[in-house]
Protein backbone atom coordinates (compact mmCIF):
# COMPACT_ATOMS: atom_id res chain seq x y z
CA UNK A 1 0.00 0.00 0.00
CA UNK A 2 2.65 2.07 0.49
CA UNK A 3 4.41 1.88 -3.03
CA UNK A 4 0.72 2.75 -4.68
CA UNK A 5 0.32 5.57 -2.38
CA UNK A 6 3.55 7.43 -3.49
CA UNK A 7 2.13 6.45 -6.97
CA UNK A 8 -0.80 7.67 -6.45
CA UNK A 9 1.08 11.37 -4.87
CA UNK A 10 2.80 11.56 -7.69
CA UNK A 11 0.22 11.74 -10.16
CA UNK A 12 -1.89 14.04 -7.71
CA UNK A 13 1.63 16.38 -7.66
CA UNK A 14 1.60 16.32 -11.25
CA UNK A 15 -2.50 17.83 -11.68
CA UNK A 16 -1.79 20.20 -8.82
CA UNK A 17 0.73 22.19 -11.57
CA UNK A 18 -2.46 22.58 -13.51
CA UNK A 19 -4.70 23.74 -10.58
CA UNK A 20 -6.69 20.10 -10.05
CA UNK A 21 -6.09 19.37 -6.41
CA UNK A 22 -6.74 15.37 -5.42
CA UNK A 23 -6.48 14.36 -2.40
CA UNK A 24 -7.55 10.88 -0.88
CA UNK A 25 -9.71 9.65 2.37
CA UNK A 26 -9.51 5.86 2.41
CA UNK A 27 -11.45 4.55 -1.08
CA UNK A 28 -12.98 8.07 -1.54
CA UNK A 29 -10.99 10.62 -3.61
CA UNK A 30 -11.58 14.41 -3.67
CA UNK A 31 -11.31 16.75 -6.68
CA UNK A 32 -11.20 20.41 -6.22
CA UNK A 33 -10.94 22.49 -9.26
CA UNK A 34 -11.88 26.36 -9.92
CA UNK A 35 -13.74 26.52 -6.04
CA UNK A 36 -15.91 23.03 -6.72
CA UNK A 37 -15.25 20.17 -4.41
CA UNK A 38 -16.00 16.78 -5.99
CA UNK A 39 -16.13 12.92 -4.36
CA UNK A 40 -15.72 9.40 -5.44
CA UNK A 41 -15.09 6.13 -5.24
CA UNK A 42 -11.65 5.52 -6.94
CA UNK A 43 -9.65 2.34 -8.58
CA UNK A 44 -6.14 2.04 -9.25
CA UNK A 45 -5.45 0.96 -12.77
CA UNK A 46 -2.44 -1.11 -13.73
CA UNK A 47 -2.60 -0.98 -17.40
CA UNK A 48 0.54 -3.49 -17.79
CA UNK A 49 -1.24 -6.11 -15.35
CA UNK A 50 -2.91 -8.59 -17.68
CA UNK A 51 -4.98 -9.73 -14.57
CA UNK A 52 -6.28 -6.41 -13.66
CA UNK A 53 -7.49 -5.52 -17.36
CA UNK A 54 -9.24 -8.08 -17.53
CA UNK A 55 -10.80 -8.04 -14.11
CA UNK A 56 -11.82 -4.34 -15.48
CA UNK A 57 -13.39 -6.04 -18.42
CA UNK A 58 -15.62 -8.45 -16.57
CA UNK A 59 -16.50 -5.14 -14.21
CA UNK A 60 -20.26 -4.58 -14.97
CA UNK A 61 -20.33 -0.75 -14.48
CA UNK A 62 -17.44 2.41 -13.99
CA UNK A 63 -20.51 4.39 -13.64
CA UNK A 64 -19.48 6.75 -10.42
CA UNK A 65 -15.64 5.48 -10.40
CA UNK A 66 -12.71 7.53 -10.41
CA UNK A 67 -10.08 5.41 -12.34
CA UNK A 68 -6.62 6.76 -11.63
CA UNK A 69 -3.15 5.10 -13.11
CA UNK A 70 0.23 5.77 -14.78
CA UNK A 71 -1.60 5.07 -18.00
CA UNK A 72 -5.42 4.96 -18.96
CA UNK A 73 -5.60 2.61 -22.29
CA UNK A 74 -7.98 4.49 -24.86
CA UNK A 75 -10.32 1.21 -24.83
CA UNK A 76 -11.16 1.91 -21.29
CA UNK A 77 -11.06 5.85 -21.36
CA UNK A 78 -13.78 5.80 -24.05
CA UNK A 79 -15.85 3.48 -22.04
CA UNK A 80 -15.49 5.59 -18.86
CA UNK A 81 -16.80 8.66 -20.57
CA UNK A 82 -19.64 6.36 -21.91
CA UNK A 83 -20.59 5.18 -18.85
CA UNK A 84 -20.39 8.21 -16.44
CA UNK A 85 -17.20 7.17 -15.53
CA UNK A 86 -14.28 9.30 -14.31
CA UNK A 87 -10.07 9.26 -15.29
CA UNK A 88 -6.70 11.03 -14.01
CA UNK A 89 -3.49 9.54 -15.23
CA UNK A 90 0.24 10.58 -14.94
CA UNK A 91 0.59 11.59 -18.81
CA UNK A 92 -1.81 14.39 -18.12
CA UNK A 93 -5.39 12.78 -19.85
CA UNK A 94 -8.30 13.30 -17.52
CA UNK A 95 -12.26 13.40 -17.94
CA UNK A 96 -14.23 14.71 -15.56
CA UNK A 97 -17.82 16.02 -15.80
CA UNK A 98 -20.08 17.75 -13.28
CA UNK A 99 -21.97 20.57 -13.09
CA UNK A 100 -19.85 23.51 -13.90
CA UNK A 101 -16.89 21.40 -14.26
CA UNK A 102 -15.11 19.58 -17.25
CA UNK A 103 -12.01 18.38 -17.79
CA UNK A 104 -11.54 16.64 -20.97
CA UNK A 105 -7.95 16.31 -21.46
CA UNK A 106 -6.81 13.46 -24.46
CA UNK A 107 -4.27 11.77 -26.60
CA UNK A 108 -0.91 12.54 -24.06
CA UNK A 109 1.52 10.18 -23.58
CA UNK A 110 4.14 10.05 -21.41
CA UNK A 111 7.51 11.16 -22.44
CA UNK A 112 10.28 8.58 -23.33
CA UNK A 113 13.68 9.91 -22.44
CA UNK A 114 15.25 11.75 -25.03
CA UNK A 115 19.19 12.25 -25.44
CA UNK A 116 19.96 15.37 -23.71
CA UNK A 117 21.21 18.08 -26.92
CA UNK A 118 24.22 21.04 -24.95
CA UNK A 119 22.30 20.22 -21.84
CA UNK A 120 18.99 21.34 -22.39
CA UNK A 121 15.44 20.03 -22.24
CA UNK A 122 12.57 20.11 -23.79
CA UNK A 123 10.66 23.14 -22.62
CA UNK A 124 7.23 21.06 -23.24
CA UNK A 125 7.96 18.05 -21.33
CA UNK A 126 8.16 20.17 -18.07
CA UNK A 127 5.51 23.06 -18.75
CA UNK A 128 7.50 25.58 -16.98
CA UNK A 129 4.63 27.99 -17.34
CA UNK A 130 1.87 26.06 -15.88
CA UNK A 131 -0.25 28.04 -13.13
CA UNK A 132 1.61 26.57 -10.26
CA UNK A 133 5.32 27.41 -11.20
CA UNK A 134 4.35 30.57 -12.99
CA UNK A 135 3.22 31.78 -9.31
CA UNK A 136 7.27 30.74 -8.65
CA UNK A 137 8.82 32.66 -11.32
CA UNK A 138 6.45 35.57 -10.52
CA UNK A 139 7.83 35.82 -7.22
CA UNK A 140 11.52 34.99 -7.85
CA UNK A 141 11.19 38.17 -11.05
CA UNK A 142 9.60 40.27 -8.35
CA UNK A 143 11.87 39.44 -5.03
CA UNK A 144 14.90 38.93 -6.55
CA UNK A 145 16.77 37.82 -3.33
CA UNK A 146 14.36 34.85 -3.18
CA UNK A 147 17.05 33.05 -5.72
CA UNK A 148 19.51 31.90 -3.01
CA UNK A 149 16.58 31.10 -0.22
CA UNK A 150 15.81 27.71 0.87
CA UNK A 151 13.21 26.13 -0.79
CA UNK A 152 11.01 26.59 2.31
CA UNK A 153 11.13 30.25 1.58
CA UNK A 154 10.46 30.01 -2.04
CA UNK A 155 6.90 28.19 -1.49
CA UNK A 156 6.04 29.66 1.55
CA UNK A 157 6.24 32.97 -0.82
CA UNK A 158 4.49 31.59 -4.11
CA UNK A 159 1.64 29.92 -2.00
CA UNK A 160 2.97 26.53 -3.84
CA UNK A 161 4.12 23.10 -2.37
CA UNK A 162 7.57 22.32 -1.85
CA UNK A 163 7.43 19.92 -4.56
CA UNK A 164 6.49 22.61 -7.13
CA UNK A 165 8.99 25.09 -5.60
CA UNK A 166 11.56 22.64 -6.18
CA UNK A 167 10.11 21.09 -9.48
CA UNK A 168 9.87 25.28 -11.02
CA UNK A 169 13.71 25.93 -9.91
CA UNK A 170 15.20 22.36 -11.87
CA UNK A 171 12.95 23.18 -14.79
CA UNK A 172 14.49 27.01 -14.57
CA UNK A 173 17.97 25.19 -14.24
CA UNK A 174 17.54 22.35 -17.39
CA UNK A 175 16.62 25.31 -19.38
CA UNK A 176 19.85 27.60 -18.66
CA UNK A 177 17.46 30.83 -16.98
CA UNK A 178 19.08 29.50 -13.73
CA UNK A 179 22.50 28.62 -13.47
CA UNK A 180 23.87 26.74 -10.98
CA UNK A 181 25.31 28.85 -8.13
CA UNK A 182 24.39 32.30 -9.56
CA UNK A 183 22.76 34.78 -7.62
CA UNK A 184 19.88 35.84 -10.40
CA UNK A 185 18.27 34.47 -13.50
CA UNK A 186 19.79 34.82 -16.76
CA UNK A 187 18.12 35.32 -19.83
CA UNK A 188 15.29 37.59 -18.47
CA UNK A 189 13.79 38.96 -21.14
CA UNK A 190 12.65 36.07 -22.82
CA UNK A 191 11.27 34.18 -19.41
CA UNK A 192 9.55 37.73 -19.16
CA UNK A 193 8.30 37.62 -22.61
CA UNK A 194 7.19 34.06 -21.71
CA UNK A 195 5.40 34.28 -18.49
CA UNK A 196 3.49 37.14 -19.85
CA UNK A 197 2.02 35.57 -22.58
CA UNK A 198 0.82 32.66 -20.91
CA UNK A 199 -0.75 34.53 -17.85
CA UNK A 200 -4.07 35.49 -19.15
CA UNK A 201 -4.96 32.02 -20.28
CA UNK A 202 -2.90 30.44 -17.55
CA UNK A 203 -1.92 31.77 -14.28
CA UNK A 204 -4.56 34.87 -14.52
CA UNK A 205 -7.50 32.16 -15.35
CA UNK A 206 -6.27 29.88 -12.49
CA UNK A 207 -6.62 33.35 -10.34
CA UNK A 208 -10.31 34.83 -11.14
CA UNK A 209 -12.76 34.72 -8.70
CA UNK A 210 -15.41 36.92 -10.68
CA UNK A 211 -16.17 39.23 -13.41
CA UNK A 212 -18.55 42.31 -12.50
CA UNK A 213 -19.58 45.65 -13.75
CA UNK A 214 -19.92 48.84 -11.52
CA UNK A 215 -17.79 51.77 -10.54
CA UNK A 216 -14.11 50.60 -9.95
CA UNK A 217 -13.78 51.52 -6.02
CA UNK A 218 -12.43 49.06 -3.57
CA UNK A 219 -13.24 50.84 -0.60
CA UNK A 220 -15.63 48.58 0.65
CA UNK A 221 -12.94 45.91 0.63
CA UNK A 222 -10.57 48.13 2.82
CA UNK A 223 -13.51 49.42 4.83
CA UNK A 224 -14.48 45.49 5.67
CA UNK A 225 -10.87 45.23 7.20
CA UNK A 226 -9.14 43.41 3.46
CA UNK A 227 -6.06 44.47 2.01
CA UNK A 228 -6.29 45.01 -1.64
CA UNK A 229 -4.17 45.15 -4.42
CA UNK A 230 -5.34 47.00 -7.68
CA UNK A 231 -3.80 46.55 -11.31
CA UNK A 232 -4.49 47.65 -14.36
CA UNK A 233 -4.88 51.11 -16.04
CA UNK A 234 -6.43 51.67 -12.57
CA UNK A 235 -2.93 52.41 -11.48
CA UNK A 236 -1.06 54.44 -14.05
CA UNK A 237 -0.58 57.54 -14.51
CA UNK A 238 -2.69 58.98 -17.68
CA UNK A 239 -4.88 56.44 -17.54
CA UNK A 240 -8.52 57.03 -16.09
CA UNK A 241 -10.82 54.30 -17.96
CA UNK A 242 -13.34 52.82 -16.28
CA UNK A 243 -11.35 49.18 -15.46
CA UNK A 244 -10.35 47.26 -12.65
CA UNK A 245 -8.66 44.68 -11.81
CA UNK A 246 -8.46 43.60 -8.15
CA UNK A 247 -6.42 41.14 -6.21
CA UNK A 248 -8.13 39.81 -2.47
CA UNK A 249 -7.86 36.95 -0.82
CA UNK A 250 -11.30 35.11 -1.17
CA UNK A 251 -14.42 36.71 -3.08
CA UNK A 252 -16.93 37.60 -0.64
CA UNK A 253 -20.85 38.36 -2.11
CA UNK A 254 -21.36 40.67 1.09
CA UNK A 255 -18.76 43.26 -0.36
CA UNK A 256 -19.95 42.37 -3.93
CA UNK A 257 -23.06 43.57 -2.70
CA UNK A 258 -21.93 46.51 -1.09
CA UNK A 259 -19.70 48.02 -3.67
CA UNK A 260 -23.12 47.62 -5.92
CA UNK A 261 -21.31 45.37 -8.60
CA UNK A 262 -23.72 42.74 -10.77
CA UNK A 263 -22.38 40.22 -12.91
CA UNK A 264 -22.49 41.59 -16.57
CA UNK A 265 -25.63 40.67 -18.56
CA UNK A 266 -25.46 38.51 -21.74
CA UNK A 267 -23.07 40.32 -24.62
CA UNK A 268 -22.14 43.14 -22.12
CA UNK A 269 -18.00 42.97 -21.44
CA UNK A 270 -17.42 43.22 -17.72
CA UNK A 271 -15.09 46.50 -16.63
CA UNK A 272 -14.01 44.57 -13.39
CA UNK A 273 -12.35 41.57 -12.40
CA UNK A 274 -11.54 39.95 -9.12
CA UNK A 275 -8.73 37.73 -8.42
CA UNK A 276 -6.85 35.73 -5.29
CA UNK A 277 -3.51 36.72 -4.13
CA UNK A 278 -1.39 34.27 -4.11
CA UNK A 279 1.71 35.41 -3.00
CA UNK A 280 3.53 35.98 0.36
CA UNK A 281 5.31 39.86 0.16
CA UNK A 282 8.68 39.51 1.24
CA UNK A 283 9.34 42.33 4.01
CA UNK A 284 12.75 43.72 5.34
CA UNK A 285 12.44 43.33 9.20
CA UNK A 286 13.26 47.49 9.01
CA UNK A 287 9.60 47.68 7.26
CA UNK A 288 7.76 49.91 9.28
CA UNK A 289 4.44 49.88 7.39
CA UNK A 290 1.36 49.82 9.45
CA UNK A 291 -0.80 46.53 9.64
CA UNK A 292 -3.92 48.57 9.02
CA UNK A 293 -6.12 47.37 6.01
CA UNK A 294 -5.16 49.71 3.04
CA UNK A 295 -4.99 49.64 -0.79
CA UNK A 296 -1.92 48.68 -2.03
CA UNK A 297 -0.14 48.78 -5.84
CA UNK A 298 0.07 45.40 -6.90
CA UNK A 299 2.96 43.74 -7.49
CA UNK A 300 4.64 45.67 -11.00
CA UNK A 301 5.05 42.29 -12.89
CA UNK A 302 1.29 41.97 -12.26
CA UNK A 303 0.05 45.02 -13.54
CA UNK A 304 2.71 44.89 -16.32
CA UNK A 305 1.10 41.28 -17.16
CA UNK A 306 -2.97 42.84 -16.77
CA UNK A 307 -2.42 45.51 -18.93
CA UNK A 308 -0.51 43.89 -21.88
CA UNK A 309 -3.11 41.43 -21.79
CA UNK A 310 -5.88 44.15 -22.38
CA UNK A 311 -7.02 45.14 -26.07
CA UNK A 312 -6.43 48.46 -25.40
CA UNK A 313 -3.79 50.15 -27.50
CA UNK A 314 -3.47 53.05 -24.23
CA UNK A 315 -2.81 50.21 -22.02
CA UNK A 316 -0.29 47.63 -23.88
CA UNK A 317 1.53 51.09 -24.33
CA UNK A 318 1.49 51.29 -20.89
CA UNK A 319 2.89 48.16 -20.70
CA UNK A 320 5.42 48.58 -22.97
CA UNK A 321 6.84 51.71 -20.87
CA UNK A 322 7.13 49.44 -17.50
CA UNK A 323 8.85 46.85 -19.23
CA UNK A 324 12.96 48.35 -19.14
CA UNK A 325 12.26 48.85 -15.56
CA UNK A 326 10.94 45.43 -14.78
CA UNK A 327 13.97 44.04 -16.22
CA UNK A 328 16.72 46.26 -14.16
CA UNK A 329 14.09 45.24 -10.90
CA UNK A 330 15.16 41.83 -11.35
CA UNK A 331 18.52 41.69 -12.38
Amino acid sequence: MGALHALVERIAERWRDDGVQLSFDGPIAQIEVDGTSLTRRWWWIDAENPDHRRALRMSSSLEDVLLIGDRIPLSLAERARRHNGWYIDASGNAYVRAPGVHIDVRGRRTAAPAKPKSGLTNARETNLMSARRAQVIFCLFTWPDLVTMPMRTIAEASGVSHGVAHSTIKALTDEHYLLPGSASLTRQDELLDRWATAFPLGLGRSLELGQFVGEPDPQAWVAAGHDVYVSGEHVVDGLHGPNLTLYVGELEPALIARSRWRRPDAGRAANIVVRRTFWRELRSPLDDRGDAPAIHRAPALLVYADLLASREPRQREAARAMRGGLLEHSG
